[in-house]
């Protein structure tokens, strides 16, 4: 897509995605667990925090461009 991964922001519902956007060097990951046990799964993934933010939503309805600052 001719886009850098710093530049990107990453929407994932699943752990796997969630990792492999941590794992890209995008800027900004946004999780979208569907239980509990997915949303602690999520909090929980390594990742070089210096680098990228992992937000962590219930719904997409939650999603204001003020998180992401």
């Amino acid at each position: 897509m001719g886009i850098n991964p710093e530049d990107s922001i990453i929407f994932e519902d699943a752990v796997n995605g969630v990792q492999a956007g941590l794992n890209s060097g995008a800027a900004i990951v946004v999780g979208l667990p569907d239980n509990e046990i997915t949303k602690n799964a999520m909090e929980n993934l390594p990742y070089d925090k210096n680098k990228t933010k992992l937000i962590i939503l219930n719904s997409l309805k939650d999603f204001d461009y003020d998180i992401l600052n």
